[in-house]
């Protein structure tokens, strides 16, 4: 069954895949357009969805964009009732910002990889060359693709290039350290021993009882003084066995709620009275416990050093987004100027996007 389904939503993919590229079909024909030949203009007689410094975003591009990016965003391929305006104004911003972000790395000489590109279109033709409407349609949507994936590989060479070239100083990193100090706190570490008395889930009742009255003997031996680590050699189940029971120092919140719960009220020394557990009953011991501790700057210097970084990066990649837009004539459409996820009479613009969208 599970393979039949896995078969029905590939199917399912590939056929919405097909029917989102022939959205191009409508149009005139695209015309071996590119970014480099500044081919981003939608063709003639096509509805404008947006301007953006003099370039064209075509209706017919977005829904395509729409359809692609549904169809990678959401299970059953369609946005959720009511979300629609939003999500169309979402996927128009990532249009916009992908025109900008492009036309801004060919600026900075950066280039597009052609073969790889051509390598694309290649496996997309073989992929969908049987199929009667991608036939009828193939010059158009390859056109369109190619322009895709060129503005995306100069958005994604842009972005590495912004990013990689922050920098931050000894002082900015101390501050990130001290902004974030969740980020370089070691957790509480407990340190415990275990008898595990295994028993099948799908054990008798009275299997489970057997094995429960043993913990219990088992539980009172030890308080009577006797050696857990001979007793977890003799009858534990848990690899630890092979070493008196002892797990070593383990994170807080590795064994399960359940034991979680009774050690948060345990001292160190606490033999736990025996808890049934899905693998069986277990006996455990509290040997030490660590609290939660900042570590030193000096310690995670590294760490915070590369955070910092990748915090700047984004900051930078952003604040690039928004001065490209400030600088830029972008005109929209009346029925696309409401800002994505802002209500009706709101006037919060929207955050800058980036990338391309379904990318």
């Amino acid at each position: 069954m599970l393979r039949g389904l896995r078969f029905w939503v590939t199917k399912k993919r590939a056929a919405w895949r097909v029917c989102a590229l022939c959205c191009l079909g409508a149009a005139p024909a695209w015309g071996q357009q590119c970014v480099q030949q500044n081919g981003d203009n939608a063709p003639e007689g096509v509805k404008v969805a947006a301007t953006v410094n003099g370039m064209e975003i075509g209706d017919i591009e977005l829904r395509a964009s729409e359809s692609l990016t549904a169809r990678e965003r959401y299970y059953h391929f369609s946005v959720p009732e009511g979300d629609e305006g939003g999500f169309r104004r979402e996927v128009l911003d990532l249009l916009v910002d992908s025109r900008l972000l492009a036309k801004e790395a060919l600026k900075r000489g950066l280039t597009v990889d052609d073969p790889s590109i051509q390598a694309n279109l290649a496996n997309l033709d073989g992929q969908y060359g049987d199929n009667p409407a991608w036939e009828a349609q193939r010059a158009n949507i390859l056109a369109f693709h190619q322009c895709r994936q060129e503005r995306i590989q100069l958005v994604k060479q842009l972005e590495s290039q912004v990013k990689e070239a922050a920098s931050v100083t000894p002082e900015e990193v101390k501050a990130y350290y001290l902004r974030h100090p969740d980020k370089f706190t070691s957790p509480v570490q407990q340190r415990v021993s275990v008898i595990l008395l295994a028993v099948a889930p799908s054990a008798p009742s009275a299997r489970w009882q057997e094995v429960g009255e043993l913990a219990q003997t088992l539980y009172m031996a030890l308080e009577e003084g006797g050696d857990f680590a001979s007793l977890a050699l003799e009858y534990s189940g848990d690899p630890s066995a092979e070493r008196g029971g002892d797990m070593g120092f383990i994170h807080q919140g590795m064994l399960g709620e359940t034991v979680e719960e009774a050690l948060d009220g345990a001292e160190v020394g606490d033999l736990l009275k025996p808890i049934r557990l899905l693998e069986g009953w277990l006996i455990i011991r509290l040997d030490e416990r660590n609290p939660q501790k900042l570590n030193a700057l000096a310690d995670v210097y590294d760490r915070a050093e590369a955070l910092a970084k990748r915090e700047q990066g984004e900051q930078r990649w952003m604040e690039l987004i928004k001065r490209l837009r400030s600088q830029s004539d972008i005109s929209l459409s009346e029925e696309y100027r409401q800002p994505a996820g802002v209500a009706a009479g709101a006037e919060e613009p929207p955050e800058p996007t980036r990338g391309e969208p379904g990318s």
